[in-house]
């Protein structure tokens, strides 16, 4: 009964009704996996987090269709933690979601990321450049371009110190 309170959509789907029968199925659009992770952030308190960026996709869809927004604020604020494993990966998915906290954790942890750590604008792939909105895209483009970034000396080298960039993130208007 809890998909009832959190969600209108669900509210009018098992709202009491004499014309209804009584165990009548609800058809949802999902695999059970989906599901499952998206029931998990309404039921755990610390529920696991989706397993891919495309499942966190597919949940936050889930979650926009059936009206569950308290569903996916929980998703979207615990994959602020999932954002260091993939952090380009993060940021495109921020950038739909125009979640400008949860890109400015994903640039945070891009100096991790050997790909992607030293790059300027003019040596980024289109497939990459593609997942991003544009706002976005272009403000991740002003960070990487910087005439004097902020470096941190790591492993003998100098690099971009990504955990700062990542805290001036801005998406361009």
């Amino acid at each position: 009964m809890n998909l009832a309170i959190l969600s209108a959509v669900f509210r009018d789907l098992l709202g009491e009704s004499s014309s209804k029968p009584a165990y009548q199925p609800i058809r949802l659009d999902a695999t059970s996996a989906d599901l499952s992770c998206s029931l998990n952030f309404m039921y755990q308190s610390h529920p696991a987090l989706p397993s891919s960026w495309t499942q966190a996709e597919v949940v936050s869809e889930l979650c926009d269709r059936y009206k569950c927004d308290i569903i996916k604020e929980r998703m979207m604020l615990a994959l602020r933690s999932f954002s260091p494993k993939r952090p380009w990966e993060a940021f495109c998915f921020a950038s739909h979601h125009d979640d400008i906290i949860l890109a400015r954790h994903a640039l945070q942890s891009l100096g991790l990321d050997k790909k992607r750590k030293n790059a300027t604008s003019s040596e980024i792939t289109l497939e990459d450049a593609s997942k991003a909105t544009l706002p976005y895209l272009l403000g991740y483009f002003d960070l990487c371009n910087m005439l004097e970034p902020p470096l941190i000396y790591r492993s003998g080298l100098l690099e971009k110190d990504w955990n700062t960039l990542g805290k001036w993130f801005t998406p361009r208007k």
